[in-house]
């Protein structure tokens, strides 16, 4: 599967496809570092619903600043709690407390501030809301909607040609 490939093991096609999608070298390496490294795997909490959070989980998101509707909330017009523009140790003990609980640590809390990891616009779109250019670069790295979509440890990774 394509994701699983550093920039330099992409084929043509692959890299056409990830340069449609808004990626670069220094991106695409970084994202390939964040989901292969187990450093930078963010906790099963992370796709929970707030309903689904277990009574501690739930004290620990308030305690960084998290409602129910701030939780549950996906896309840009969301208002995310001060907790989340901060770095580790930005954090004060009573919120890395709380990150912990989530299953944070900070190797994992501090990979998103890594400068190369800004990622494109369309990975914050469902598939439904992908442009044309969009859906065919998708297509060509090997996703598809269900994979596309699919958020939780249950997904299973996109195949591309059985590379």
């Amino acid at each position: 599967a394509s994701q699983h490939k550093k920039w330099k093991e992409l084929s043509d096609a692959e890299r056409k496809g990830a340069d449609s999608q808004g990626w670069f070298k220094e991106s695409w390496n970084c994202r390939w570092a964040q989901r292969e490294l187990p450093s930078c795997i963010a906790p099963a909490s992370e796709w929970k619903d707030w309903d689904e959070l277990a009574k501690e989980e739930k004290k620990a998101a308030t305690t960084l600043g998290f409602t129910k509707d701030s939780w549950d909330c996906d896309g840009d017009q969301c208002k995310l709690p001060q907790s989340q523009h901060k770095m580790w140790m930005e954090l004060s003990k009573d919120e890395q407390g709380g990150a912990g609980l989530l299953g944070w640590v900070q190797q994992s809390w501090d990979c998103d501030f890594n400068p190369l990891c800004v990622l494109p616009p369309s990975h914050d779109k469902d598939w439904d809301e992908l442009t044309k250019g969009e859906v065919d670069s998708a297509l060509a790295l090997g996703w598809n909607k269900e994979s596309w979509d699919c958020k939780g440890a249950e997904c299973k990774d996109p195949q591309s040609e059985d590379k």
